[in-house]
């Protein structure tokens, strides 16, 4: 199974608010990349075998041409609860998304 890369755009909390329903996810911080560039991310991201988590939609594109699969959470800036509970009330959604090796691009909000 996969786990999540959580973006820089995104809360380095997220990674424990969400550990019981997606174990071994981690933050692009956590992984060296808090300066990376989108490709170098989402090269790392494929490599480790992560479902990259942001909330830059500028990744929904590159995800379709690199075939890096991408979860674009549409929501504002704020708590990392707020993403936290996006990603709880679609847990199932997620799960399926990483099983579905045709999708590329799941967009939450």
């Amino acid at each position: 199974m996969s786990s999540l890369l959580f973006d820089e755009n995104l809360s380095r909390h997220l990674v424990a608010a969400v550990a019981d329903l997606f174990p071994n996810s981690t933050h692009v911080r956590d992984c060296g990349l808090g300066a990376g560039t989108d490709r170098a991310i989402l090269e790392y991201a494929q490599e480790q075998r992560h479902v990259l988590v942001t909330r830059d939609a500028d990744f929904e594109a590159l995800s379709v041409s690199t075939g890096a699969k991408v979860i674009v959470l549409r929501i504002p800036d704020g708590p990392a609860q707020v993403a936290a509970n996006v990603l709880r009330r679609h847990a199932a959604d997620v799960q399926r998304f990483i099983a579905d090796t045709e999708t590329m691009c799941l967009i939450l909000g």
